[in-house]
């Protein structure tokens, strides 16, 4: 919590970005929301985006990465950046729906480990 608080309240060198950073309500309640911040001037990365199960896969996330390249791009972000699993379908059809790509590709390795 000592590291994450800083990084909220603006005191940490690379603090998330308010205007990045969105909250999702549905009915009065907190859905979901995206931390996002600047590691270069034009270019936003979106660090977390947490839903409640309930909504997570669809209409959910697509409204959060919308409302916040909304907010970077009026600020004259130019490149929005963010992390994504094979399982979520639905950011990488709304990254090509947009016009965008994948710019890396990572895979993780794991092996059960035996004593001997």
């Amino acid at each position: 919590m000592r590291q994450l608080l800083p990084l909220l309240d603006g005191t940490a060198p690379h603090p998330y970005d308010r205007q990045a950073s969105v909250v999702l309500l549905c009915g009065g309640q907190p859905i979901g929301f995206t931390l996002g911040w600047f590691p270069e001037p034009a270019v936003c990365e979106i660090s977390a985006n947490v839903l409640v199960p309930a909504v997570r896969l669809g209409w959910a996330n697509v409204l959060l990465k919308y409302e916040a390249l909304q907010r970077v791009m009026a600020r004259g972000a130019t490149r929005f950046r963010f992390t994504t699993m094979e399982r979520h379908t639905d950011s990488r059809k709304t990254l090509r729906w947009v016009g965008g790509g994948t710019t890396r590709v990572e895979v993780g390795l794991q092996c059960a480990l035996e004593r001997a």
